[in-house]
């Protein structure tokens, strides 16, 4: 993933993004991400991304402002806590946590763009 600030993550199997990501107890994470937000609108662990053969699984921790992804043609659906739903491969996705964004662009391994 890459940011809006420079900044590139691998995103491995499985990540955590939040201002302060940590994983449940015994909880396999290959990445952590740390987000900068001084608005404090993404939570401590906002989302938990899972890349398969399928594709990206999203599922918002049940954060308190709450996340969304909207498609390249503008449908916007908000994320129920703790569900999982799959993003497939196609370009175009916008993930939303808090007022942060990131647009996924390329699948090649996964890049994601704040917006």
């Amino acid at each position: 993933m890459s940011f809006d600030d420079g900044r590139t993550e691998e995103l491995g199997s499985t990540a955590l993004i939040g201002r302060n990501p940590a994983g449940y107890d015994g909880e396999m994470i290959s990445r952590l991400i740390p987000i900068q937000d001084s608005t404090r609108s993404v939570s401590k662990t906002h989302l938990h991304l899972s890349v398969s053969t399928e594709g990206l699984w999203v599922t918002d921790r049940h954060s308190t402002n709450g996340s969304a992804i909207s498609t390249s043609n503008g449908a916007k659906t908000p994320l129920v806590g703790g569900t999982p739903p799959w993003l497939g491969l196609a370009p175009g996705y916008i993930l939303a946590t808090g007022l942060s964004w990131w647009k996924t662009y390329e699948f090649s391994g996964w890049q994601a763009r704040r917006k």
